[in-house]
């Protein structure tokens, strides 16, 4: 199981086709599930949490779009 959160992997291109490519090739199956979020509770969330990769991803909040 890979949980990815917000502003994470899957905004990247070619991301979730090469972990399939991957997995399959492992007979692994695979399932994108979309799970949508209000953007201030994530970052409320992750400012709470204050991990290094949540500084991060604060850091960038400005460069990813919010998905409809």
């Amino acid at each position: 199981m890979i949980v990815s959160a917000s502003f994470a992997e899957l905004h990247t291109l070619g991301w979730l086709e090469r972990l399939t490519h991957r997995c399959r090739a492992r007979s692994v199956e695979t399932a994108a599930i979309w799970v949508n979020s209000e953007r201030g509770t994530m970052r409320k969330y992750s400012e709470t949490r204050d991990t290094l990769r949540d500084r991060w991803k604060l850091s960038h909040l400005g460069r990813v779009q919010q998905h409809p």
